[in-house]
């Protein structure tokens, strides 16, 4: 196989590689439902944080005045 052999090769590789590449991703919602619905799982993302901020921040509180009870009955 000479040197014009492999660039047939090659090249007709490039060829069968280019037909079956995947087409881009698209992030785009495709549909209106699919924007409505991307919306509210971004609204409701946010206020699931929000809870857990709440949750962590009671939990903290509680955790404080648990402690601050104990210091308080170990001083006389």
């Amino acid at each position: 196989m000479g040197a014009e052999g492999l660039k047939n090769v090659l090249a007709k590789f490039r060829r069968t590689e280019r037909k079956e590449a995947a087409p881009a991703a698209s992030i785009a919602p495709e549909s209106t439902f699919d924007a409505i619905l991307d919306f509210r799982l971004q609204d409701l993302q946010r206020q699931i944080g929000e809870v857990k901020s709440r949750v962590n921040g009671l939990f903290f509180f509680v955790l404080g005045a648990a402690l601050l009870q104990v210091g308080l009955k170990v001083i006389p």
